[in-house]
């Protein structure tokens, strides 16, 4: 069935696709129940662009390569670890 929408939705704001349609961006939702909200730790939302400007050209830059090696630092250490014992 075809809906006509007779006045016009404004998406000056900008527009979100949600659930197969384009709403303003101030309606946008994700439900609760979304398998990507609930599965996901959000741990590849990476800012590439900042108000229209490349950042670092695609290189991974001395503080991110800082904060890896930290974080990978502090992994391997046994004071931030808790082990985990699987029963057979």
């Amino acid at each position: 069935m075809l809906r006509m929408n007779p006045t016009p939705t404004d998406f000056s704001q900008g527009a979100a696709y949600v659930r197969g349609q384009y709403v303003p961006i101030d309606q946008a939702a994700v439900p609760i129940t979304d398998w990507g909200f609930l599965r996901s730790d959000a741990a590849y939302d990476v800012v590439t662009v900042w108000d229209g400007v490349p950042i670092g050209g695609g290189q991974v830059g001395p503080i991110t390569r800082r904060l890896v090696e930290t974080y990978w630092a502090w992994h391997r250490d046994g004071r931030y670890s808790t082990p985990v014992r699987y029963a057979d």
